[in-house]
């Protein structure tokens, strides 16, 4: 008699798919630090935009604004015989505007690149007067 076939092959178990490698460590860093540079380059850009129209200044080595033009405030009185309402009032509206449309630009550039870094990234701007001690 012929002699009994082989036993068959034993099942090969079924290969799952391994799951798509994430980048390297390396490359997920060097990819952060372009995104980084890029935000950089655009903030900058974008300051400099705002500087160009003169109404202020805004140094990133010191992180401070500084108001090139006079925002004057129209005088209240305060005295023993009379007492004017303790409410403030731009001198000349129309001058001020520029300056604070400039401001609230500058605090917009930064809030967008701190968010774009961190969602729960918050900025804060402190307002330091300096009175002019020569008027």
């Amino acid at each position: 008699s012929p002699p009994p076939p082989p036993p068959p092959p034993p099942p090969q178990p079924k290969r799952s798919r391994s799951p798509p490698r994430s980048p390297s460590p390396m490359l997920r860093r060097t990819s952060e630090m372009d995104s980084v540079k890029a935000l950089q380059a655009s903030v900058a850009q974008r300051v400099a935009a705002i500087n160009d129209h003169k109404n202020l200044h805004y140094d990133p080595r010191t992180r401070r604004a500084t108001f090139l033009r006079e925002l004057a405030m129209k005088r209240r009185y305060f005295g023993s015989e009379k007492v004017d309402e303790p409410t403030a009032e731009w001198l000349d509206e129309n001058a001020a505007q520029p300056v604070l449309v400039d401001v609230t630009a500058l605090f917009e550039v930064f809030l967008e690149a701190a968010q774009k870094l961190q969602p729960e990234n918050r900025i804060t701007v402190v307002v330091v007067r300096c009175r002019n001690r020569n008027g």
